[in-house]
């Protein structure tokens, strides 16, 4: 809530994926659904709009406004936090394949089938190519044929080659 003597404008907001709203720093309380039109009035003037997403607050895209004209209704459209979300998880699963791999190669098996199936489950192929191999070969976890071509299959249908020849095989 804002101090009844600010003046106030009217704003939509349309964002891609569920978010908090900071105004200048302060959280704001709102409940900002994906692809929904959300309509709340704001204080006039300049300010820093943070739109954070919920599952990962520090993926962020700021906007800086300036609603000076009071007689007007602003539209705020955000479409760049899915795509954020989506290269920050791509680079959460290559860290999580790479330090996989590494415990592989150092022979901390454990260690090494944790990582690289959580990489794979959050759709990196490569860890699912190499998830697939463990489980082809048995190699730290139990040997199993179905799991090896479901994520053979779940590799190949993102187009790894790798894994297309491991299923022909």
């Amino acid at each position: 809530t804002f101090p009844s003597n600010l003046t106030m404008v009217n704003v939509t907001i349309r964002v891609d994926v569920d978010c908090f709203l900071l105004l200048d720093g302060e959280y704001i309380e709102v409940d900002i659904k994906a692809k929904k039109l959300t309509k709340i009035q704001l204080p006039a003037g300049q300010h820093i709009l943070e739109f954070l997403d919920i599952e990962n607050p520090d993926i962020r895209v700021e906007r800086v406004v300036d609603w000076s004209d009071t007689s007007q209704t602003y539209l705020i459209v955000i479409d760049e936090l899915s795509d954020l979300i989506t290269e920050t998880n791509q680079e959460k699963a290559e860290t999580l394949f790479q330090r996989g791999r590494d415990a592989y190669y150092d022979k901390d098996i454990l260690t090494a089938v944790s990582c690289i199936k959580r990489a794979a489950e959050m759709g990196y192929n490569v860890a699912q190519v190499f998830l697939g191999w463990l489980y082809d070969h048995g190699e730290g976890i139990e040997q199993d044929n179905f799991e090896a071509v479901k994520w053979y299959r779940k590799a190949a249908d993102q187009g790894n080659s790798t894994a297309m020849f491991n299923l022909g095989l």
